[in-house]
């Protein structure tokens, strides 16, 4: 029996989440939970009517303990643009009016709930990306379904590895092959949003496509661009995760979960002013395909 796979980019869900409903939550911190609850159960109800896939919550670890951190922090100084900069430091949320501290205390209650009362699978790691376990999921599953809307995931589409845009509704089709936009990616850097800059000033996606043509040419040819290139590689083709973190997720993952505890997952939706999701509270209970798959 093949394995499948359900795997939720989680941080991605409440970012989503938290802006489109801010005021709500600010006013009736119980909402948050019941939005996310609602979000994820939506997609299950659509996508695992037969309870044969493994449900994943892919978790962030915190910035200061990311892989990722650390490799910039120990490489950045190769590159004068990047002397004051510092991984996602243009993602810092105090800057952003939004009960956080709340928010995270909520995120909290609802992840140890998920993981002891339910059969879902909650994945983290102290210094892995919620990016990485997806990456992990697509590797080691036979089918898997990525519910997210960011774009980094693209590189991951595949024959076996779909992506469902929740805010389109519908799965992403890629316009060209995920192993060019990955090189794109790479030398077009995301600025703005990691600070991971272009390999070459001014270098966009019109730049890139004539570099792709004879990119390895390049890459040997000029000993700048090629440093560029693999410092932002080692950033973001998440193919580049540490062995040794890929064989910790892939442990959990292979772990068996049956947790589900309907009096107690009941208590915990009615304390938490979640009556509305009591109906579905079968869903959370994955035991039918846990059998089935090993």
């Amino acid at each position: 029996m093949s394995k499948k796979a359900i795997v939720f980019d989680f941080s991605h869900l409440v970012h989503r989440v938290v802006f489109a409903n801010l005021k709500d939550i600010r006013d009736t911190p119980d909402f948050l939970t019941h939005v996310l609850l609602t979000s994820m159960l939506s997609n299950i109800r659509q996508f695992n009517k037969e309870k044969d896939k493994d449900i994943i919550i892919a978790t962030d670890c915190s910035k200061k303990d990311n892989w990722r951190t650390h490799f910039y922090e120990n490489n950045k100084s190769n590159f004068p643009e990047y002397e004051n900069q510092t991984y996602k430091g243009n993602r810092d949320k105090s800057k952003m009016d939004v009960p956080w501290d709340m928010i995270y205390e909520k995120i909290d209650e609802l992840l140890i709930a998920l993981t002891e009362l339910t059969d879902f699978k909650v994945i983290s790691n102290k210094n892995s990306e919620a990016d990485d376990i997806i990456n992990v999921v697509s590797k080691e599953y036979d089918e898997t379904i990525i519910i997210s809307s960011d774009k980094d995931f693209h590189q991951l589409i595949s024959e076996t590895t779909q992506q469902y845009d929740p805010l389109k509704k519908k799965f992403i089709k890629l316009e060209e092959d995920s192993d060019l936009l990955l090189k794109k990616h790479i030398l077009t850097g995301q600025g703005r949003k990691d600070n991971i800059f272009p390999c070459r000033k001014k270098l966009g996606p019109k730049t890139a496509d004539k570099l792709l043509e004879y990119l390895d040419s390049h890459l040997e040819a000029d000993d700048e661009l090629r440093k560029r290139y693999m410092f932002n590689k080692r950033l973001i083709d998440l193919t580049e995760f540490p062995k040794d973190l890929y064989n910790i997720i892939k442990d959990k993952l292979n772990e068996e979960q049956y947790n589900f505890s309907s009096t107690n997952l009941l208590t915990f939706l009615i304390k938490n002013n979640l009556k509305t999701i009591v109906k579905d509270v079968s869903v959370f209970n994955n035991k039918i395909q846990s059998t089935s798959l090993y």
